[in-house]
């Protein structure tokens, strides 16, 4: 009789660096936490939807109440300034003080002053949106969170999967003020906005009991020890504490670890300045620690970690960086402008007041066609998550902002006609700009390194936030609903434009990383690669000299590029 096969026993993990460990981890069945993680960064994105749809429906709300009063008009500019704000001043903190410190923070803010809202008399309003705004500048904070816990493969389907939540936000918007504004009239609009305030709280409770600091965070910022922590909880809490020594210990990546310092060795005029840009996306500094026993970071104070925003921010326009971010902050501000736009536009066409007069109490709202339009954000969000890796990053988001700009167009046209044709058409609209938008959120943490996430993210929302500003003096500042429909049709049209000047991050096999451009497909189907592991991080190597160790690295035009990593010290890596 044969012996019984026995399942390998594997040996625990003594080191290892963070992605490998959560590749690791997410390979293992899937755990009741997983999907606590995913509810809770789903439900602070679900707390910022609901902002988003309560503004649209309390501006023409306030307007309709007191056709003299400022307010009306400005409250949307208003609360999305402080969401500039927010963006710009709080949450870049998050790649000095953390992810987890920052959001708990500011997102104690969103309940706080979404009930005094409801309470303060109409002159008190603006500033207490304002201070709401400030609080919601930080809500992506948990999407860059939850991104750096999972394995590079998975984050893109994932990440999309979130902002079904998005869509859930802005429903659950809509029940709200048909439970208050809809059933007992426009002055209800206070019930309203006390009811809105209520979902942050959930998010906020579950953020605190479950969610973890991000261990690549702490690696990035030398704190191996309390990475090792942040992992264990995670692997502990998936049930798979198993797999891990009792002296386990987190390594930093070589690539993104700023004791190496990538210098180009290209000869003047043949790539060398797309590897000055490639080098940089790859490595931070060459100040911070590069071993995985490096001294943990002294906390910084709020003046000291705002002024390393501010160098961090000059650093992703440094050294040719510029040729990435300038694209990449007119994208978000588009983005901003049409998605908030539409989302404004589509309250305005489906309700009594299309045309923009006010008519007192009398004015109300057809929820049964802007739940139809919100609703089919789930569409696009599952037709992105099904087929993101399939036809790219970049082409996806060209082609879709293209699509929603052409839609809105054709909308605001057949508003004065065919209700059901011009239903369709916001339909077709919203998929559009839903399906760029999030991938455009999912893109933008893939062209940076962990470092600079959280400043780059940041810099990017606070410029989605200046076009939602500028939005509602077009969607609700008095003009025709064609103009504003030709105006909105050109911004999408120049944000499917840009994508062009930006690169592809998603590359078949990698599934998340700094896209680069390359040799064409037959070349690199017959180039031989090999495996060089360097302090633990798996990289693509042709040829390793010992003496300089010249290392030729894929770069963004030319195929290969030769950089130096140049250690501390030699008996650090080992070949």
């Amino acid at each position: 009789m044969p012996a019984p096969i026995r399942a390998p026993i594997r040996a625990p993990i003594r080191s290892a660096t963070v992605p490998s460990l959560l590749s690791t981890l997410h390979a293992q069945p899937p755990s009741t936490f997983s999907s606590v993680l995913f509810y809770a960064v789903g439900i602070s994105l679900c707390s910022d939807s609901l902002e988003v749809m309560l503004l649209s429906i309390l501006a023409p709300l306030l307007r309709s109440l007191h056709p003299t009063s400022i307010v009306p008009l400005l409250i949307m500019p208003v609360t999305f300034a402080g969401q500039f704000v927010g963006a710009v001043l709080l949450s870049p903190l998050a790649d000095e003080l953390g992810r987890r410190p920052l959001f708990l923070g500011t997102c104690a803010l969103l309940p706080v002053f979404g009930v005094l809202s409801s309470l303060l008399p109409l002159s008190l309003l603006l500033p207490a949106r304002f201070v709401v705004g400030v609080s919601l500048g930080a809500f992506h904070i948990p999407f860059d969170l939850y991104l750096e816990l999972l394995p590079p493969p998975a984050r893109g389907s994932t990440m999309l999967r979130t902002q079904y939540f998005w869509t859930a936000g802005g429903l659950l918007s809509l029940l709200f003020a048909l439970a208050t504004v809809g059933a007992h009239g426009a002055r209800a609009w206070r019930a309203y906005l006390f009811l809105c305030a209520l979902p942050s709280l959930l998010a906020l409770a579950l953020m605190h009991a479950h969610v973890p600091e991000s261990p690549e965070w702490l690696a990035s910022a030398g704190r191996p020890e309390e990475a090792a922590e942040a992992v264990r909880y995670l692997f502990e809490a998936s049930g798979a504490g198993h797999l891990l020594a009792g002296d386990f210990r987190v390594e930093r990546e070589a690539p993104k670890a700023g004791g190496y310092e990538l210098a180009s060795a290209a000869a003047p005029g043949e790539g060398g300045r797309e590897s000055e840009e490639f080098a940089e996306r790859l490595a931070p500094s060459s100040s911070s620690s590069s071993s995985s026993s490096a001294p943990a970071r002294a906390p910084r104070s709020f003046r000291s970690g705002l002024l390393q925003f501010w160098r961090q921010l000059l650093s992703l326009f440094s050294r040719g960086g510029w040729r990435l971010t300038v694209p990449l902050l007119l994208v978000w501000f588009c983005f901003g402008f049409c998605y908030y736009g539409l989302v404004f536009l589509s309250a305005r066409i489906f309700s009594s007041d299309a045309e923009g007069v006010s008519t007192g109490e009398a004015l109300s709202f057809d929820y049964a066609d802007i739940a139809v339009s919100s609703c089919s954000e789930v569409v696009a969000i599952y037709l992105a998550a099904r087929y993101i890796n399939a036809t790219g990053r970049r082409t996806a988001q060209m082609f879709l902002y293209v699509l929603s700009g052409v839609a809105l167009l054709f909308m605001c046209v057949a508003a004065s006609g065919s209700a059901t044709f011009t239903l369709f058409l916001s339909v077709v609209a919203r998929i559009s700009i839903m399906g760029a938008s999030s991938i455009t959120w999912l893109y933008t943490p893939e062209v940076v390194p962990a470092e600079k996430r959280a400043t780059a993210h940041s810099v990017c929302f606070a410029a989605a936030r200046i076009g939602a500003v500028c939005c509602p003096f077009v969607a609700e500042g008095g003009m025709g609903l064609v103009t504003i429909g030709i105006v909105m049709c050109a911004v999408d049209v120049v944000a499917g434009g840009l994508m062009c000047l930006l690169p592809e991050t998603y590359k078949e096999g990698v599934g998340f990383g700094v896209g680069v451009g390359g040799k064409g497909e037959e070349e690199e189907e017959e180039e031989e690669e090999e495996e060089m592991n360097v302090g633990g991080v798996e990289m693509r190597a042709v040829e390793v000299a010992e003496a300089g160790r010249t290392v030729h690295l894929p770069s963004p035009k030319n195929g290969t590029d030769t950089v130096v990593l140049r250690p501390a010290s030699l008996d650090e890596v080992s070949l």
